[in-house]
């Protein structure tokens, strides 16, 4: 026995030098393993000395073997793991560190929740691509560290998260990554009792409200967890409401502050208690729509002097020439083709779209509604498309990498948005020049001039079913939707509202 806790203690203090010139193991727990082989070695010592110490005692084979065999090669197994994600994170600190040496040029940074594929992230690649990259450091930190869209990004822009993940937040496997980042941002940076608090608090001021969205009940919670930016930036931006708005206000040392508001405020679920006089900290507030900004400036009257309009950039000849791409429809159809374009998720209306289209039908007209898009209501919409028996005429077709073959392609665009900031996907089907149907609800609404180049009509069933069978039975306004349509200039570059508050 006094040589097998000899040779235990030689041999751990051996692996844990071998494992620790291999890089397996850091060098705290190679510090940890080298002392317990020692101390194997002490007592094998002081057993060779106390002649016959070790025979009386009754367990000493199953001590050996737990001490000297078992636990150390379990720890071995699982420190190997454990040394490689701290090293990770330390390399990747040291990552991040170097990105954000000084250079001499001014600072930007942009926070986004996620880069899905949506219209705000659209239009913030839009943005980026009209910065100059060898007159600013631009630097983007993504929320949730997911999203497809980030491989748009223009090359001179530097992301900041330690991982990411390209799967898409549409996804149910999207989802469950999601999931594991509130989990892990829960833990993240301490504060747990602070955060299930924050979470009870603003579940408590959503059901108060009468508008519950549990996907912004942890907002607050991926805030508090995120990476802590040391450096100060001279401009830091938050793109989105919510948990953007969060952590740059928060978390983020900048010398000055914007945030910007896509989204109908006060039909979107935020509260007060939610949002905790974040905006206190922003020095602007840009709103993407005359009808945004007006919701907002209700919702918060104090801070209306600091609300501006700040258009969502949208590229108009780089939508042209994508359509002229192949893609588009694969199916021989020779009636009447209706398209949306946008997420499968309550704010879209889609439900609303299904029950409109029953009615087309059910008055005789021949037509098929496609729908480009992903989202967490596509198994509630699919029961409700076969409850009325529409699978062959309203088809969800999921998201499309180059949507814009199927703009030119169409009949009829319509939007059907219970609320909306601003329609980016209005602004593509108007560009292509789309006969253009869409709700008059807030932000969409003001992207058409009813009757010269689109539709606006009621948010439900009727009103919808109505404007598109008008359509269908027009064949002569359509075309004059479209012509007026494309010929529609989206507002122009407003990249110098930023670059004077670098000033």
């Amino acid at each position: 026995m006094k040589a097998m806790l000899l040779t235990a203690g030689i041999v751990i203090i051996l692996v844990s030098v071998c494992l620790r010139a291999a890089r397996k193991l850091t060098v705290d727990l190679a510090a940890f393993w080298g002392i317990w082989g020692m101390l194997l070695l002490i007592a094998g010592a002081v057993f060779f000395l106390s002649a016959g110490a070790m025979e009386k005692m009754a367990a000493g084979e199953s001590v050996f073997l737990a001490f000297g065999v078992i636990l150390p090669a379990a720890g071995f197994m699982i420190s190997i793991p454990i040394s490689g994600v701290i090293v990770s994170r330390q390399e990747q600190a040291l990552e991040l560190s170097l990105m954000l040496r000084e250079s001499g040029r001014k600072r930007l940074l942009f926070v986004i929740n996620t880069m899905g594929r949506a219209g705000a992230e659209t239009a913030l690649l839009e943005l980026l691509k009209e910065l100059d990259g060898a007159e600013y450091d631009i630097f983007l930190y993504v929320l949730m560290g997911q999203g497809e869209m980030i491989k748009n990004l223009p090359p001179y822009v530097k992301v900041l998260n330690q991982s990411y993940s390209r799967l898409s937040v549409l996804t149910k496997e999207g989802r469950r990554k999601m999931a594991g980042t509130v989990l892990k941002a829960f833990w993240n940076n301490g504060g747990w009792c602070k955060k299930l608090c924050g979470m009870l608090k603003s579940l408590r001021s959503m059901t108060g409200n009468r508008r519950l969205d549990l996907s912004k009940l942890f907002w607050r919670t991926l805030s508090d967890g995120a990476v802590r930016l040391e450096t100060e930036f001279d401009l830091a931006a938050a793109w989105l409401e919510g948990g953007s708005a969060y952590y740059v206000a928060d978390h983020v040392r900048a010398r000055r502050k914007a945030a910007f508001i896509h989204t109908d405020y006060e039909n979107a679920g935020y509260t007060r208690d939610m949002d905790r006089a974040c905006w206190e900290q922003y020095e602007r507030i840009f709103a993407v729509s005359g009808k945004v900004k007006e919701g907002f400036q209700r919702f918060y009257p104090e801070y209306a002097e600091r609300v501006a309009i700040f258009h969502s950039p949208v590229d108009q000849e780089t939508i042209r020439r994508r359509a002229k791409e192949p893609g588009g429809f694969a199916d021989s159809f020779d009636g009447i083709r209706i398209l949306s374009v946008g997420r499968l998720v309550y704010p879209k209306g889609y439900d609303i779209a299904v029950e409109a289209m029953k009615l087309v039908l059910e008055s005789g007209y021949k037509a098929k509604w496609y729908v480009l898009g992903e989202g967490d209501q596509r198994e509630y919409l699919e029961k409700k498309i076969a409850a009325l028996g529409l699978k062959d005429n309203f088809l969800l077709l999921g998201a499309s990498e180059n949507p814009y073959p199927y703009y030119v392609q169409t009949d009829i665009y319509v939007q059907t948005s219970r609320f909306e900031g601003r329609g980016i996907a209005i602004l593509e089907a108007q560009t292509s020049g789309c006969a253009v149907i869409v709700t008059d609800c807030s932000g969409d609404s003001a992207e058409i001039t009813d009757g010269w180049d689109g539709i606006l009509c009621a948010p439900d069933p009727v009103g919808i079913s109505d404007s598109i069978i008008r359509l269908i039975e027009d064949e002569k306004k359509r075309a004059e939707l479209g012509r007026a349509a494309g010929t529609r200039k989206v507002p122009g570059s407003q990249v110098q509202i930023l670059q004077e508050l670098l000033e």
